[in-house]
């Protein structure tokens, strides 16, 4: 094996690495659109930030977008 053929199987692994967590990324930002309550959850459970409704998670999203 050349440094040719390393190369693009480095180049091959990193966009197979690139495209997976651009994947994960765009599913989990669809999550807290489509669900805000499983997000609400998730702070809930992983941050022990208890009383955030889907409302907080919703209004937190919209004042993020303007």
């Amino acid at each position: 094996m050349n440094s040719l053929d390393n190369r693009n199987r480095i180049g091959v692994a990193l966009l197979i690495l690139r495209i997976t967590v651009f994947l994960v990324m765009l599913v989990w930002t669809i999550d807290k659109f489509v669900r805000p309550a499983h997000a609400a959850s998730v702070y809930e459970h992983f941050y022990f930030l208890r009383g955030l409704g889907p409302a907080v998670i919703y209004s937190a999203r919209r004042n993020w977008q303007s």
